[in-house]
């Protein structure tokens, strides 16, 4: 069975507007990702949470 160990940064930025911006850089490949998460209305805790492990 392989084991796969990696290091990634993952960074949260909310701003003044609720503006949700989520971004992960894998260190070992120098590949990053991001999303951004827009929505008129406020969010409750958990669609929050499963919106940002759905990202």
């Amino acid at each position: 069975m392989y084991k796969y160990t990696f290091e990634s940064i993952c960074n949260f930025r909310i701003d003044v507007n609720g503006i949700l911006k989520v971004s992960v850089e894998d260190l070992d490949m120098g590949k990053e990702q991001s999303i951004i998460i827009i929505d008129n209305e406020r969010m409750y805790d958990g669609k929050i949470k499963w919106t940002i492990c759905d990202a």
